[in-house]
Formats: structure tokens, C-alpha cells, sequence
């Protein structure tokens, strides 16, 4: 609600709204935060705390080209906001033509169709529902033949049903007719990963990043692919860029914690290792990690602790029971030596 709304026979038109439209565009930038803080609030008081708040708060700083928009739509006074959605269309345009370096042209109704199917395919994909995913990517090629994305989708869905022949061949095509996109090529550096083929992996890799520079999948599949041809300093330079990219993917702080565990440095891989369990308490690997870590530098006691959270998690976990019986030999072997040492065995 913008100031104005609160006031008694205020008047309310479209900049009302542009404000409303302020907040929105605001959250979506930062992963749903409010640009003010509510804290705890009087049941009694509710019209008067937010009334004042949104006359009183200062608008966070974003490091974005559209914080500019942000800020005008949500000053306080009406006057001094866009007076209409047609001012903020012209703004926004502006904007990406200055980043792109391109006119913006205006999605067709065809696309918007089959963009809906193709989300719906995903949905249903995630769902395990393949049957209606197929359905709708077909239904998303029907109203736009030339649609890319629906394009790759359904070649991954047909990989995943092992019809790779046919899925390699669609990636491939789009290689050709859509050079832009990084999604196909990076999918076929996928398969090329899974068949050892590194070097073809890392160079689709590159030419996928090259064309979607925040493509954290394609980062971390390079960093997999150095990792596993002993490539250390490459491996280290898309972890980090992947982390820096997706700061809260516990996947990833395991990934690397586990490459550098590889490379023998157990004190960066804790604290890798300690990230991705705060994320993912549930991270069994992570713990399983943490404990041959701490074994590694004699530590054996936290190694211990870190190997019985991980079996509290799944009793059934193998590699926790297997690593927990070296621990415990170990640490009565030191007892051991230490009774010997002082006469107490």
C-alpha cells in the first residue's frame, strides 16, 4: 500500500499502484525481501505502524541499472513518482537497449504459448509426471515451431529415457540454427563428461558459458571436469565463480570441499564442508567429509562426532560405519600408547 492509501479521503489513481508495482519489482531482485523491515508490530496499532513505516523508511541501495526505477516508484509523494506505466515501459526499454545494445522486440503471442507449455512440461517433469511433460512440449512445439527451448526439453526428456541418438541429434541442431543459446551445448558437454570425453566436455562447457556467463550448471560441470582431469587451478577458479554466482547451494560447497579434500587441503575443505551441512543438514556426504577430514589431521574425536551425525541421519549409511571403526581403533591405539608411555596399561 503507498502512503497516500492510508489517508482518509485521499486521492487514488495508477501511481498507487506504480508504487505497489515499486515493492514487487524490488523484491524480485533481492529473493522476496520487503524494503523496509517490519520487526514486531501492536495488533492494536497495525494502520498507524504501517502508515508511518512507509512514510519514514529509506530504501535500501541495490547495485542494479534498475534501482533508478526502484527508487522513483517508491518515493513518497505521488507527484514525484512515474506518472503512468507507459513512463516506466519507456524507462525500462531504455535500459535494455543500453545493456543488450539491441531494440527490445516484444514476445509474440505464438512464443507466450509455448513458453507456458514449456513451463508446464517442466513442472510435470519435476512432478515425475513424463507423460504430461512430453505432452506439453509437444503442445509448446505445435504453437511455435521455432521455439528453442521447448527444443532442448524435450531432447532431455528423450535422454532420459535413453533415446540419446535422437537427443544428441536435436542439441546439435540447435547448435546450429540457435548459436546464441549455451543450454545445448553445455547438455551435450554433459554427455561427453559421462562418456570421459573431458577435453570436448570442458570446450562445450566454455562456448555454454560464453553465451550465459551465470549458467551455474555449466560452471560447476567445469569444475567437475578440471577436478577429474587434475587440473587444479581451473577446478579452484569455477568453484569459487559457482559459489560466487549461487552463495546458497550446499551442492556446491560440497563439491568443492570434496576437490579440496583431493588436493589435500583439509582445513579450506572443513570450512567448505561446514558451509554445505549449514544448508543442508541432511548432507551425508558433507558429514561423511568433514569426519575424514578431521581425520586426516589427527583430530580424531570431532572426526567421531561427524561420522555419528551422519549415521543418526541414516543408519544405513556405509562409508559413516566403515570410517567410524577406523576412528575408534585409532583413538584406542592412542590410549593404548598413552597407558604404555605412563605405566597405566
Amino acid at each position: 500500500m503507498p502512503p497516500e492509501q492510508f489517508q482518509q479521503n485521499a486521492y487514488l489513481d495508477q501511481r498507487g499502484d506504480i508504487y505497489s508495482f515499486g515493492i514487487v519489482l524490488f523484491e524480485v531482485l533481492t529473493g522476496g525481501h520487503l524494503p523496509f523491515r517490519i520487526g514486531k508490530t501492536d495488533p492494536n496499532n497495525y494502520f498507524d505502524f504501517f502508515y508511518k513505516l512507509h512514510l519514514t523508511y529509506e530504501l535500501p541501495k541495490l547495485d542494479t541499472p534498475l534501482y533508478p526505477v526502484i527508487e522513483r516508484c517508491l518515493r513518497k509523494s505521488p507527484d514525484q513518482r512515474y506518472q503512468s506505466f507507459q513512463d516506466i515501459r519507456r524507462e525500462l526499454l531504455k535500459l535494455f537497449e543500453q545493456s543488450t545494445g539491441k531494440a527490445f522486440i516484444p514476445t509474440s503471442k505464438e512464443e507466450m504459448n509455448a513458453s507456458e507449455h514449456n513451463n508446464y512440461a517442466v513442472s510435470y517433469h519435476m512432478l515425475g509426471d513424463l507423460k504430461r511433460a512430453k505432452k506439453h512440449i509437444d503442445l509448446a512445439i505445435n504453437a511455435a515451431p521455432h521455439y528453442a527451448p521447448a527444443y532442448n526439453n524435450k531432447a532431455a526428456f528423450l535422454a532420459e529415457q535413453g533415446h540419446l541418438r535422437e537427443a544428441m541429434a536435436i542439441w546439435t541442431k540447435l547448435t546450429v540454427d540457435h548459436p546464441q543459446l549455451g543450454r545445448p551445448f553445455y547438455n551435450i558437454g554433459s554427455y561427453k563428461m559421462q562418456l570421459g570425453e573431458l577435453q570436448d566436455a570442458v570446450h562445450l562447457f566454455g562456448k555454454a558459458i560464453r553465451r550465459e556467463p551465470d549458467y551455474v550448471p555449466a560452471i560447476v560441470n567445469s569444475a567437475i571436469a578440471y577436478q577429474q582431469m587434475r587440473d587444479a587451478p581451473n577446478a579452484l577458479k569455477y568453484y569459487k565463480k559457482a559459489i560466487e554466482l549461487s552463495p546458497s547451494d550446499a551442492q556446491i560447497y560440497y563439491n568443492f570441499g570434496f576437490f579440496l579434500y583431493e588436493v589435500s587441503d583439509y582445513q579450506n575443505s572443513i570450512a567448505m564442508l561446514a558451509k554445505a551441512v549449514k544448508l543442508n543438514p541432511g548432507h551425508l556426504s558433507a558429514f561423511n567429509y568433514l569426519g575424514l577430514c578431521h581425520m586426516e589431521l589427527d583430530r580424531f574425536e570431532e572426526a567421531l562426532g561427524f561420522f555419528d551425525t551422519a549415521i543418526q541421519i541414516d543408519p544405513s549409511y556405509k562409508y559413516a560405519h566403515d570410517n567410524r571403526k577406523i576412528v575408534v581403533q585409532a583413538l584406542d591405539q592412542k590410549k593404548g600408547l598413552f597407558g604404555r608411555l605412563f605405566g597405566k596399561h
